[in-house]
């Protein structure tokens, strides 16, 4: 793959998503944050989808054997691809069943390709490495004159620990900051209740 110049999206999120099921997927904190239509959408689809009411989210007992294998081979796959030198490309399908909304979907995705690769190879597939696969280099995916100022300052180090990157301190969009709960709190409260 790497001598042929093959690109790997990874989509982690999605085999994480089938450790659990849907039923049990759709107690996940971050969908409080998901359009009441999409949310509509992703109950509509369900019955259609093989719910496994029996799986508990916060239970790992309850994760599927074969779910929990596609999740290690793939991450498997993806350590093996990076190694040799191959382009992983970090990315969700946010927006499907049981799913949170953009950026809580990518933060996931960054913390399982972290498992497989290290934090700042995680990092960097999400941010320089994405932004070369769509030859946008140019203008964004790292820090630079002239690039859009689009960053994240979080209070620790995702170096070191991933999960810091949900930890936000400012959101840059634009070159214009923004306080991350200030931003939250503009979700109308309706969404909040219904999604609760």
């Amino acid at each position: 793959m790497v001598d042929k110049q093959v690109n790997m999206g990874t989509t982690l999120d999605l085999l994480w998503l089938a450790k659990f099921g849907s039923a049990a997927a759709r107690r996940d904190p971050d969908r409080k944050l998901i359009p009441p239509m999409a949310l509509a959408r992703q109950e509509k689809l369900a019955p259609h989808l093989g719910e496994r009411p029996d799986l508990d989210i916060a239970n790992p007992a309850a994760e599927t054997p074969s779910a929990v294998r596609a999740l290690e081979k793939h991450q498997m796959v993806t350590r093996t691809l990076h190694e040799a030198g191959g382009l992983v490309v970090g990315g969700t399908d946010c927006g499907g069943l049981s799913y949170p909304p953009p950026g809580f979907a990518l933060l996931r995705e960054i913390e399982l390709l972290a498992e497989a690769i290290g934090s700042m190879a995680a990092i960097k597939a999400v941010t320089a490495t994405a932004a070369r696969y769509l030859r946008q280099q140019d203008n964004l995916g790292t820090l630079a004159p002239g690039r859009y100022a689009d960053m994240l300052v979080v209070d620790g180090d995702p170096i070191r620990d991933v999960r810091d990157l949900r930890r936000l301190k400012t959101v840059y969009r634009g070159g214009v900051a923004y306080d991350p709960q200030a931003l939250l709190n503009k979700v109308p409260q309706r969404h909040l209740e219904q999604a609760a």
